[in-house]
């Protein structure tokens, strides 16, 4: 072999090293030449290490997260797509959880250490997807199988930030909704996306609900609706200062509606007031909470008695 053939496969190493965040397979490998004599040379020299059967990192230093999960992809060989929380973490939708990487396959579905092979039939080309150069199912698909192995708030948590990043195509989800129709995680994520997509509560509404909450608990009634600063706020303790504002599921719509209302919280703290903010899902979810953060700031400013119920008359 000449040198300068050498040169070139080298080079194509090389750029496929790149590419692929740091990572290649032994076929990837023979495709461009490089035999097992070379790669067991290459082993032994530390230019590459192992890092799953039949995948190799370049040198010694440890992978990047987007190189361990190209290694994980390529450990479960031709088809196999970065899934489940690895997916949605590739995709900046959640916090990768734990160590291990989820890898769905249709081929190569046995056990890998490290990795958690999820085994399907097969994969529809609406389901797959490339992010950073990577397999990886589609934003909707990953949405869904999320749904499916977690019991928690993470799918909804997953469709607010994928909104946030601008990202989410409603109409891809519900077609995989519709798609896999009966298959675990669809109930989750269909009751996920109806909250999303529609408003809990009306502004009158939350407003009612949180005088319930607040006249059920026994603390002073505050005034609702009234300009402090030349400010409308949503509710007003007068005698203590103490302000609450209700932020309603337009709040999460917008980055510049965010910073007005941080703004505007500064600017009520420098004229001497007090801003809490609670949001729908605390008010529906947490009632409890909501009103032992009001009690406590009535309670240091003398408004109601110890820890018991508060006085009448605090508001209006």
């Amino acid at each position: 072999m000449g040198a300068e053939t050498r040169h070139r496969r080298e080079w194509a190493v090389a750029e496929l090293l790149v590419a692929q965040h740091g990572v290649v397979s032994s076929g990837q490998l023979a495709q461009l030449g490089v035999g097992r004599r070379s790669i067991a040379h290459r082993l032994a020299k530390r230019q590459l290490r192992v890092v799953h059967p039949g995948v190799y990192a370049l040198g010694p230093l440890p992978l990047q997260p987007r190189g361990r999960w190209t290694a994980a992809v390529l450990a479960c060989g031709e088809g196999a797509l970065l899934s489940h929380w690895s997916a949605a973490a590739l995709w900046g939708l959640l916090p990768q959880r734990g160590r291990l990487q989820h890898v769905t396959a249709t081929r190569n579905r046995h056990a890998r250490a490290g990795l958690v092979v999820h085994r399907a039939v097969s994969m529809s080309p609406r389901d797959q997807d490339r992010g950073d150069g990577i397999p990886v199912t589609s934003l909707a698909r990953t949405l869904l199988d999320v749904a499916a192995i977690d019991r928690g708030p993470a799918v909804a948590r997953a469709l607010e930030e994928a909104d946030r990043r601008r990202m989410l195509r409603i109409a891809d989800v519900e077609e995989v909704l519709a798609r896999r129709r009966g298959q675990p995680g669809t109930r989750r994520l269909a009751e996920a996306l109806a909250l999303f997509r529609d408003p809990p509560a009306t502004r009158s509404e939350l407003e009612r609900w949180f005088l319930e909450l607040i006249m059920g608990a026994g603390l002073p009634v505050p005034a609702i609706n009234v300009l402090v600063e030349g400010y409308l706020v949503d509710a007003l303790w007068r005698q203590t200062g103490l302000v609450v504002e209700l932020d309603g599921w337009e709040h999460h719509r917008g980055r510049g509606a965010f910073e007005r209302d941080r703004a505007r919280d500064v600017e009520l703290r420098i004229a001497g007031y007090e801003v809490l903010r609670f949001t729908y899902l605390q008010l529906r979810d947490r009632p409890e909470q909501t009103i032992a953060a009001i009690r406590a700031r009535l309670r240091w400013a003398g408004a109601i008695a110890g820890p018991g119920l508060g006085r009448a008359g605090g508001g209006r």
